[in-house]
């Protein structure tokens, strides 16, 4: 464990003490045998003057069972009361009761200080079932703080360390996802370049909170592909690491008060000693203009500190599903009625949803993202009305896209 970063993932980082019907067991913490309810809450810990901090997970959640995430500060002798920092399972987020203290509050799921610093802090977390018979299982707890105190910086440069990454333009993606989609497109940009074929929609709804965004869901998202990730306030030193070691990770950026992630993929030193920082930036208007660098120093005057670290994959994946599903023409409505599983579903504007459809160019792309893509809304019966844009006979792939899942089509237009 180091300053700025508290991570659990072994038998020996969950002290028996700590536990209330939970486990360790086969490099996870599972509830015990016939228990619904379970606790993990951490001792006292003590830090240095942190203005914020925030926890981060990686958690198996099968159908009807969740993990919830709490944490309470010490400023000076007084200990706030218990923050509700995150109530999620990969299918659904739970509304949240206690955001907000005289001490701290919560915000897009980091805890910040109010007036006074912290000077120790307790994460707890409880994992629930129904009583199916299946345990969720957490298999990463992290918690990082940044401090009021100065961080030494080391400037060793790096020559020539970049890894690619696929690059996503924000502007090419469904517009009622802009407040979420800069991190999305950070998050899917490292993930897609490990071989993964994410769309910057379903990572959208993975960091969904509330109508906002929420770090830490973006780190367990990744998660749930079986990559060890997690939400970190750390230095361009440990950002350099990252890139030294092979990893791109995802940056917050602060740029005429507004906020955007971008996904940090290289380094450079010229013969001059100038230090280049090589990124993939989603506020682009086509995915062919995201690669940017930037000069270290301009990189370092709006990097605000926070990252999201996205490294190997460790375990079994547990992503989010895409199902099948069919598009059958409704002569009386005029429309298509989407199938699931053999049955009729009308698409409700109850819950948040992408639809979108591909434009066939006869061209072959690397990730199934880059592909043209049309977004339009369910008409009034709830059916599947496709975009007039479409050509006369082209066959197009139909993807209905909710938190945790997606329904794929493939249909063929007809000729007229």
């Amino acid at each position: 464990m180091c300053k700025q970063r508290y991570l659990w993932t072994k038998a020996e980082d969950f002290a028996p003490e700590c536990l209330e019907d939970v486990l360790f067991e086969e490099n996870a913490l599972v509830l015990k045998e016939d228990c619904y309810t379970g606790i993990f809450e951490t001792p006292e810990i003590a830090v240095e003057a942190w203005e914020a901090l925030v926890p981060g997970w990686n958690a198996f959640t099968p159908v009807g069972t969740s993990v919830q995430v709490q944490m309470r500060v010490k400023a000076g002798e007084t200990w706030s009361a218990w923050l509700d920092c995150a109530w999620w399972s990969s299918v659904c987020a739970k509304p949240l009761k206690c955001t907000e203290n005289d001490t701290a509050s919560v915000q897009s799921g980091v805890v910040v200080m109010k007036q006074s610093f912290a000077q120790a802090f307790q994460v707890r977390v409880i994992l629930h079932a129904n009583g199916g018979g299946e345990s969720p299982r957490l298999r990463l707890l992290s918690v990082s703080g940044i401090g009021a105190y100065n961080r030494e910086e080391e400037d060793e440069p790096l020559y020539r360390r970049n890894v690619h990454a696929p690059g996503y333009a924000a502007r090419r993606r469904d517009p009622a996802l802009s407040r979420q989609m800069s991190l999305a497109a950070a998050l899917v940009c490292l993930m897609n370049r490990r071989g993964d074929d994410v769309l910057p929609e379903e990572a959208a709804y993975g960091c969904m909170e509330g109508d906002g965004v929420s770090v830490p869901f973006a780190a367990a998202f990744a998660g749930c592909y079986g990559y060890t990730a997690y939400p970190v306030f750390c230095t361009l030193a440990e950002l350099k690491t990252e890139i030294k070691n092979g990893f791109a990770c995802a940056a917050l950026l602060k740029q005429e008060e507004h906020f955007r992630w971008v996904s940090v993929r290289g380094m450079d030193t010229d013969a001059d000693g100038m230090q280049t920082v090589e990124m993939m930036d989603s506020d682009a208007y086509d995915d062919a203009d995201t690669s940017r660098v930037w000069t270290l120093e301009e990189f370092c005057k709006h990097y605000v500190g926070l990252a999201i670290f996205v490294q190997d994959k460790v375990d079994r994946a547990a992503l989010p599903e895409r199902l099948p599903g069919e598009l059958r023409f409704d002569e009386e409505h005029g429309d298509y009625t989407l199938y699931l599983r053999g049955e009729p579903c009308r698409i409700s504007e109850e819950e948040p949803y992408t639809l979108c459809c591909t434009v066939p160019d006869g061209n072959a792309y690397a990730t199934t993202a880059h592909k043209q893509f049309l977004f339009f809304r369910a008409d009034q019966h709830g059916g599947v009305d496709l975009p007039a844009e479409l050509p006369d006979g082209a066959r197009t792939t139909v993807y209905l896209i909710r938190r945790g899942a997606a329904v794929v089509c493939c249909v063929t237009l007809p000729q007229v």
